[in-house]
């Protein structure tokens, strides 16, 4: 068996310079003192020669070249300092870097566990069946009675059936909490989060009474009601649970489409959204009265009701945006 030596540490190489710099700092000294003495020329080196009689080298070097050795150790010595001087650099660059690693890693691994149970900085709750909403402000119970129905009346047409047991809907009214817990999508109006071990979904705010979304003062209006956003954002955590990693490779019309076409109240036909939409690109206009995702909506509408599509093949197609589109467009066509 072939073992191979070790490798030196990069430390060992500047170990290894300094130690020749600090050598030739001492000569430096030693040629700069004696270069002020009053003598042309000195014995650089006497040894006693093979019979011990004599000396076996004996070497005379003038005074100027005494001077320029000199000034080289001079800037040998200066080497030896800014060589220290970066040595010391890396090592605090290194224990800066590896304390920032560990900083953030925490950071992260403290955000992820406060998503994944955030239950202790929320003190309200409603509801005891398949959804369960949670608020840190207080409930109106006729409204929020009201978010639960219309909410688990739209998963229940969805083409995707809820397979878990209970979800959670989290409703963040106050700004500090609102921010904290969607650092990872700050201009969100909701999110799923699905760690694997079930999933609940986030929304920034919501007036109960009236059935509104509030996102940072601008209260949302139909189509996109509360109950829209519910099923959107729940809808996200059951297609989690039907497929699991393979999340990874749906097309994003799909993910987006799908959800929206769920929460849909009153869904219009394909050929009523596609007439409603023209050839125009999303905006903010078209998304306020056709819901988030209207252009991602056609498409999900397009192969559910023109191609027989399930809710399976949606979400294990592989086709792009591009690709969904062109399949549309050559259809219509015939």
């Amino acid at each position: 068996m072939r073992i191979s030596e070790p490798k030196p540490h990069w430390n060992q190489y500047v170990a290894s310079v300094l130690s020749i710099l600090k050598f030739a700092n001492q000569v430096a000294a030693q040629c700069c003192e004696f270069r002020n003495q009053d003598t042309r020329s000195w014995l650089i080196s006497a040894k006693p020669g093979p019979d011990g009689r004599g000396l076996y080298e004996c070497q005379l070097v003038r005074r100027e070249l005494v001077d320029d050795a000199c000034c080289m150790l001079q800037v040998a010595y200066a080497m030896h300092h800014a060589i220290t001087t970066v040595a010391i650099l890396l090592r605090l660059i290194k224990r800066t870097l590896l304390w920032a690693s560990v900083a953030l890693g925490t950071a992260a691994l403290s955000l992820c566990a406060l998503i994944t149970w955030p239950g202790a900085l929320f003190a309200f709750s409603l509801g005891t069946g398949k959804i369960v909403v949670v608020s840190d402000r207080p409930i109106p119970p006729v409204g929020g009675d009201r978010l639960l129905r219309d909410c688990e009346r739209l998963l229940d047409r969805s083409p995707l059936k809820a397979e878990g047991r209970q979800y959670r809907l989290y409703v963040t009214n106050d700004d500090w909490r609102q921010r904290l817990f969607f650092i990872p999508h700050p201009d969100a109006w909701g999110f799923a989060w699905y760690p694997g071990l079930g999933g609940h979904a986030f929304m920034s705010g919501a007036d109960f009474d009236s059935g509104r979304v509030v996102h940072r003062g601008y209260v949302g209006t139909p189509p996109r009601t509360l109950a829209a956003l519910c099923a959107h954002e729940l809808t996200h955590v059951i297609a989690w649970e039907h497929i699991g990693l393979d999340r990874l490779h749906v097309p994003q019309w799909v993910w987006e489409g799908f959800p929206d076409y769920v929460a849909m109240e009153n869904r219009e036909t394909f050929e009523q959204l596609r007439d409603a939409l023209g050839d125009r690109p999303a905006d903010i206009p078209m998304r306020v009265n056709y819901g988030f995702y209207p252009r991602y909506r056609l498409l999900v509408t397009y192969f559910i009701e023109k191609k027989g599509w399930s809710a399976d093949q949606l979400f294990r197609t592989r086709l792009t945006e591009d690709e969904a589109i062109e399949i549309m467009r050559a259809d219509e066509k015939r």
